[in-house]
Formats: C-alpha cells, sequence, structure tokens
C-alpha cells in the first residue's frame, strides 16, 4: 500500500504560505548595522539623537536597536556611543571598532507531531517538534499553548509532550522568539479522534526538519532529516528511505534519514517504507519535494 504526500513548493507558494500562518512581517534580509538606532538603513545625527533621548528616558528602544546603539561595544549605552555616531556622520572616524549587524526577521520552519492530526487518539501522548529560520545570533526560544494556554513555558526545548484526553479540534501553537525579541507564531488544528483501528499497519506521520507550513523546499548539506514513525500491526518495525528510487537507508530500526548533499536541484521523491517484523506486510509514504539551490 502506498500513500503519497505531495507539496511542490514554488517562490510564489512560499510567500502564500507566509500569509497562511500567524507570523511577524518579514523583514529584508539585508541587516540594520552599527549606528543605525532608528532602523532606517544609513546612519544619521537622527541616531544619535535616539541615543541621547534614549539616556534622558524620553524614548525606549528595542533589545535589537540596544545592540546597535552600544557604538563603543561596553555593553552600556551612554553619551559616549552618541557621540561616536555624531563622529562617524561628521567622517571624523571612517568606521565604528566593530560592525554589528541585527535582523528583524525571524519566522517557522517547521512544526510537526510524531501522530498526526486525525490519527491521534484521546489519551495518548503526542510529541511535538518546532523550528525557525532566524539570522540573529544566539539561540531560538520555545514556547507551547494548546487552545491558548501555555502548556510549555518559553525555554530552549524545541518540542513538549502533551496528552488530549478528550477528542475533539485543539489548536496548538508555539511562539518563537530570538534573542532580540522578534517573535513569530506557528499554530494549527490538530484533531483527536476517540479511537483507531490497530490491527492494520499505517505510518502515524512522516516529516522533515526544514518544511515551511508543510510546503517541502530541501536543504542539502544543512542538517535535513527525515523521520518517519509507525502504528498498528506487531508494534515492531523496520524502516527503509528511498530518494528518487534509491535506497539511501535500508531496513532498521532507524526511524530517521539525513537528507544526502548529493540531491538534485528540482523536484525529488523521498518514500519511507515501514515493515512490520511479525507479519512482513509493508506499507510506504512518500513527500514530493523541491531543492531550489
Amino acid at each position: 500500500m502506498k500513500r503519497k504526500i505531495i507539496l511542490i513548493a514554488t517562490v510564489l507558494a512560499v510567500f502564500i504560505a507566509l500569509s497562511a500562518v500567524s507570523v511577524n512581517a518579514l523583514s529584508p534580509i539585508e541587516p540594520f548595522s552599527t549606528g543605525d538606532v532608528n532602523l532606517s538603513y544609513e546612519v544619521t545625527v537622527k541616531d544619535a539623537t535616539l541615543i541621547q533621548k534614549y539616556i534622558a528616558k524620553n524614548a525606549v528602544l528595542t533589545k535589537g536597536q540596544l545592540y546597535l546603539a552600544d557604538t563603543d561595544l561596553d555593553d552600556d549605552i551612554t553619551i559616549k556611543d552618541a557621540t561616536l555616531v555624531q563622529k562617524y556622520v561628521a567622517k571624523i572616524i571612517p568606521r565604528f571598532d566593530e560592525y554589528r549587524y541585527f535582523y528583524d526577521c525571524i519566522f517557522p520552519e517547521t512544526f510537526n507531531s510524531n501522530v498526526k492530526s486525525g490519527l491521534a487518539v484521546k489519551g495518548e501522548e503526542v510529541t511535538f517538534y518546532a523550528g525557525a529560520t532566524y539570522y540573529n545570533f544566539g539561540e531560538v526560544t520555545y514556547e507551547f499553548s494548546v487552545n491558548d494556554q501555555v502548556v510549555q513555558p518559553r525555554g530552549a526545548d524545541r518540542e513538549f509532550t502533551y496528552t488530549f484526553e478528550e477528542a475533539g479540534t485543539y489548536k496548538v501553537s508555539v511562539n518563537m522568539y530570538d534573542i532580540f525579541e522578534n517573535v513569530c507564531c506557528y499554530e494549527t488544528d490538530f484533531v483527536v479522534t476517540e479511537s483507531r483501528n490497530e490491527e492494520d499497519l499505517y505510518i502515524k506521520s512522516f516529516f522533515y526538519n526544514n518544511n515551511l507550513n508543510e510546503l517541502m523546499a530541501l536543504f542539502p548539506g544543512s542538517g535535513t532529516q527525515f523521520t518517519a514513525f509507525a502504528g498498528g500491526g506487531s508494534g515492531e518495525y523496520e524502516y527503509r528511505f528511498t530518494l528518487n528510487g534509491e535506497v539511501i537507508q535500508d531496513y532498521s530500526d532507524k526511524n530517521t534519514c539525513s537528507l544526502p548533499e548529493t540531491i538534485e536541484f528540482g523536484t525529488n521523491t523521498i518514500e519511507v517504507t515501514v515493515k512490520d517484523k511479525v507479519t512482513a506486510k509493508n506499507i510506504t509514504e512518500e513527500i514530493v519535494a523541491v531543492r531550489y539551490y
């Protein structure tokens, strides 16, 4: 038996996907640099004035702005920082001692679970996995909620496990923060059923860690990893992964597989075949994905 997930992403589709999730407005990839405190993409006397206003407690700056305002790198915002900006604008100094960069940009990369929506049953533990794409230094932190109630406080752990006590549809969401408090949110409606047939072999979930809003874009060489979870049958499984018909990981107990760096540009088909060790029955599911670069 074969099941297919065919999700071929185009550049247009990526932008459509971004509009489908709750997410902060994406900034240009070009970063803001040292001294550009008002985030105008140029350093002017207005930046020095803004620093002075902040010192006088007449302005509030974000963490990103404070990072760019610390032009003398002493971890404090003082009149010296404003003076350095003025000297830079007047060309008295050709550059700052060190250029700092701040990207006002973070967006969800993945949000998956080890049991797909519609296959989970009440009373079952479900583990969710999240990830974000970001450009600032430092780690992303994650906060998970179910029906707008925080179930795992903000922290470095990018996964959480939850038991749904009743059947129904739940709003499961994750807030992702970078070190400058930029935040994006990914939310999904997760369906939990009363029961399911455990006699037949089935694939609970098949996903990988670089998908955006279920649109598949492959990024070889960046740690892309496929994960599959099986259910039903004897409960003892072996997993095999193929790429465009070629085996990249033969049958084993390991339910994960890393993407080879040799993957071709354009569309690629990744399959997982799960075999029941006891009954020898098997089931296959595939993802058709695109490598852009």
